[in-house]
């Protein structure tokens, strides 16, 4: 592929999918060319996507000091920007690598912002599912009104017909009676004539 962003999102995706087979060294490579990409066209947001990876599998190698560098860089941009849900991962890894190396004061300050956050970012989507529904059981209502307006005026409609069709025929009997009247009131006539 030519398109830069597919490049580094492929490489980012293959850097992944090595991390899940187990072969880290290969997908350190893979994350590397991934974030070079991202970097050159300015995708910091992918770059950080993929930094993630990069640092589990540097820690599963063995590279904690430049596995744990780069996890506290990419909080301090997740951060920066207002990435909360990466905020979110980041902490629950910091978490995991510090009780691991035995810092459990670290790992516990890890650990309450994640839960801070995964909090917060519940809160978000429970407001956002609750507006959802609301919208839609507003526009439920209305369409369920409009279907009852348009009901009523095809019912309406029908009445005006059926109205219209009463006048028309009346005015037809009338119009026969009147012609009935007058042919026995000629003959009438003509026969009193005679």
């Amino acid at each position: 592929p030519r398109s830069p962003e597919l490049r580094a999102r492929l490489h980012g995706q293959k850097g992944y999918v090595l991390i899940e087979m187990e072969d880290y060294s290969a997908a350190v490579q893979s994350c590397k060319r991934s974030i070079a990409l991202s970097d050159s066209i300015g995708d910091l947001r992918g770059s950080t996507d993929v930094a993630h990876d990069l640092a589990y599998a540097m820690w599963q190698l063995g590279e904690r000091d430049g596995a744990m560098r780069l996890m506290h860089q990419m909080l301090a941009t997740a951060v920066q920007r207002n990435w909360a849900e990466q905020q979110q991962y980041i902490h629950l890894d910091l978490h995991d690598w510090y009780k691991e190396l035995g810092r459990s004061e670290q790992a516990l300050l890890h650990m309450s912002r994640y839960s801070a956050l995964s909090d917060s970012l519940s809160r978000v989507r429970f407001s956002q599912q609750i507006a959802h529904s609301e919208i839609a059981f507003e526009t439920e209502r209305k369409e369920h009104r409009i279907a009852e307006q348009d009901q009523a005026l095809r019912i309406a409609e029908a009445e005006d017909r059926r109205k219209s069709m009463q006048r028309n025929l009346s005015i037809a009997l009338v119009a026969v009676l009147l012609v009935v009247a007058v042919v026995l009131w000629r003959s009438l006539r003509i026969r009193s004539r005679a």
